[in-house]
């Protein structure tokens, strides 16, 4: 697993063994008073004005933290914006997440680059935990592991420390459900329902105070969905077992809302009086979607609109090198198809990936076709037959749905309490990537054992 924490450090060695910052403090000169000396400075245009979010607000946030804490006082208030506002209920500042502690601990330049080292290698080893629990092999959990880490998704989204953070929890959490599920064998073959459930209630607790609420929610979403779902299989097994399992289930998420209700009860106060909730109409959110025309193709090519951080791209529709217009950092396709920048945008998790993902789902597809006795291409034997790849292909199939902005998401926006306050149903990429990566890990583990009947 030391692999899974290496290839985060070795992506953004120079942020933290480099000497140099994550903070992309030239992106300032943009602005006034800043902007009067960037010439004096010798400083031109950023090199990618969509990491401004990290110095315009994470950084401002953190330094408003440490400063508090020196102080004595609790950051409950922040008087240096408008009027003042609330500061800790908003929850975006990750104040009580664990792996904060670096921001507390190390120079502030220096922390950015480990933090995410850190939740990128954490990601990995909670995936690789998850595939293996499926009794899916080394080598496949290990593919899963770093593509889910090394994803489109984590990596642009290192401007939202936030959303690293909050992203890296969700296949734990799944992982523990199955623990409670199924057996929870623990310590000398024995159950240990408390042990995984404790577990299970200090993981979601850390995703909450993680800071990022949209992808809570998501992460709310999918595990219940995924529980239910186990929760019916071991019934078809035994019905009688299924009743503890649910119980212990329940108690995880209780504890772990009540171990983070410091953080949720001021949280829905400061959510309840927000301006989101009739901001925009349903038709208008659908529209923040990825485009139906060329969205898909990011997929396969994921600078195929080029790079805000290149500042040139080959346009393959003029065959022409061309240049990104700055500040803005849109390309003219990106423009015309209404296309999302590139942070918004990151979805490649590698086309090996893709490819295997699409080998499981073609797999099971044919399994189910076959149970209909319609045979229409070999049928693969499962050699994961504890892997809820179903779940996985249908979860994918309808974050794809959602990505896009189809219709289907009107069952989230207008069945769910709150959801009209999120407008990115392109963040439902989240989901996605962790169901290709899981599914991945089967396809390969499908081809290496591949017996065809």
């Amino acid at each position: 697993m030391a692999v899974l924490f290496a290839l985060p450090l070795a992506l953004f060695w120079s942020v933290t063994v480099g000497g140099l910052t994550l903070l992309p403090a030239d992106n300032l000169f943009q602005y006034q008073p800043f902007r009067a000396d960037a010439a004096t400075l010798g400083v031109g245009s950023p090199q990618n004005h969509l990491l401004s979010d990290l110095v315009l607000e994470n950084y401002p946030w953190k330094r408003f933290i440490v400063e508090s804490i020196g102080n004595g006082e609790l950051p409950l208030w922040n008087p240096y914006l408008f009027g003042g506002v609330p500061f800790f209920a908003a929850g975006q500042h990750s104040a009580l997440y664990p792996i904060s502690n670096l921001y507390y601990l190390l120079p502030l330049a220096n922390a950015y680059g480990w933090f995410t080292v850190v939740n990128l290698g954490l990601a990995g080893v909670f995936m690789y935990i998850l595939v293996r629990g499926y009794g899916l092999s080394r080598t496949g959990a290990m593919l899963a592991g770093v593509a889910y880490q090394l994803s489109g998704f984590l990596v642009t989204s290192v401007v939202f420390q936030m959303m690293i953070g909050a992203a890296v929890w969700l296949p734990m959490i799944l992982a523990l459900c199955d623990k409670i599920i199924f057996h929870a064998q623990g310590f000398r073959g024995k159950p240990t329902y408390a042990l995984w459930m404790l577990i299970g209630a200090l993981a979601i607790a850390s995703q909450i105070f993680a800071g990022h609420v949209e992808i809570t929610i998501y992460t709310g979403l999918v595990a219940f969905t995924y529980s239910a779902y186990r929760l019916l299989s071991s019934v078809r097994r035994n019905a009688r077992t299924a009743l503890q399992p649910f119980v212990w289930l329940l108690l995880m998420a209780l504890l772990g809302g009540a171990l983070a209700a410091v953080q949720i009860i001021p949280l829905y106060e400061v959510v309840n009086s927000s301006f989101r909730a009739a901001r925009a109409e349903f038709s208008q959110v659908l529209s923040y979607g990825f485009p139906k025309s060329l969205g898909w193709i990011r997929w396969l090519v994921p600078n195929f609109f080029g790079s805000e951080a290149q500042h040139q791209f080959f346009n393959w529709f003029s065959l022409k090198t061309e240049v990104v217009p700055l500040p803005s950092g849109y390309t003219f396709w990106d423009i015309a198809a209404r296309w999302k920048q590139s942070v918004e945008g990151g979805v490649y998790v590698g086309v090996l990936t893709l490819l295997l993902a699409t080998v499981a789902s073609v797999r099971w597809l044919s399994g189910c076709l076959r149970r209909l006795r319609l045979t229409v291409v070999p049928v693969m034997a499962s050699v994961s037959p504890t892997a809820p790849v179903g779940f996985f292909v249908v979860l994918a199939a309808c974050s794809v749905a959602f990505v896009f902005g189809t219709p289907l998401y009107a069952i989230l926006y207008y069945g769910l309490p709150g959801i009209n306050q999120l407008h990115s149903p392109f963040r439902w990429v989240f989901p996605l990537t962790i169901c290709l990566a899981v599914l991945a890990a089967v396809g390969l583990d499908d081809l290496r054992n591949a017996r065809f009947s």
